[in-house]
């Protein structure tokens, strides 16, 4: 089975990824932490993950091209947007041949946070034509292997603008969070055709309510996710 959490910065993202992989852990299976693994400057091998239950990965990766995006290309708006999406189908056809595909091959539970949902939705949002981000060779190998579910959290963006208006210490520190530009995603995500994108591959679409507490999420997790990876 493979999820993909998706949704605008600040909507809550990495908070149902976190939550999910506790609810797991609580179920009796083993995970594989693959960003752990990348941030020590390499991409994750079967070795690391052949024993586990669930893989938990995310994109952009933290190693290679996926570094690069993080350090430089996501922080500086200077650069072409085609430049940033062509760098992010890099890291995605790496991150896929290497990770998710013989993951889900080997009939693994692959949670990934962000992919090509992602791409569809900030890099059309930025200006590039939906067409040419699916033609990118990255993008079009991951919508061959498209998410079983594609998990959004659901959350307005006005509170997600505040949310990350209070957060410190944060990596990437994208010029993708200013605000005008997060209500125009929002509208993306929300957006019939983009959604079609995914359902006419087979991928269902979740929204996961992300407003409120932590444990209010969480124990949404526990009820409309962890079922189905544990049917």
């Amino acid at each position: 089975m493979f999820l993909m959490i998706d949704g605008i910065d600040g909507s809550g993202k990495g908070t149902i990824v976190s939550c999910l992989g506790e609810a797991l852990r609580e179920a009796g299976k083993t995970i594989a932490d693959l960003p752990a693994i990348m941030k020590q400057g390499r991409f994750p091998e079967q070795k690391d993950w052949v024993d586990a239950d669930v893989l938990i990965t995310t994109e952009p990766t933290y190693t290679g091209v996926g570094a690069v995006l993080r350090a430089e290309l996501l922080r500086d708006a200077s650069y072409d947007p085609r430049t940033v999406a062509a760098a992010f189908s890099v890291d995605r056809e790496m991150h896929y041949r290497r990770v998710v595909m013989p993951a889900c091959a080997a009939k693994k539970c692959v949670i990934s946070e962000r992919g090509v949902s992602s791409s569809l939705a900030y890099q059309v949002t930025a200006g590039l034509p939906e067409a040419d981000v699916l033609a990118f060779a990255g993008n079009a190998l991951a919508m061959e292997h498209a998410p079983d579910y594609l998990v959004l959290a659901d959350i307005d963006a006005e509170t997600a603008i505040a949310r990350l208006a209070a957060r410190s210490g944060k990596q990437d520190d994208s010029y993708f969070e200013r605000a005008p530009f997060l209500r125009s995603l929002a509208a993306r995500y929300k957006d019939p055709s983009y959604r079609a994108l995914f359902e006419n591959c087979g991928t269902t679409i979740i929204d996961l309510s992300t407003a409120g507490t932590v444990e209010e999420t969480r124990e949404r997790c526990k009820k409309i996710l962890l079922p189905l990876i544990l049917s």
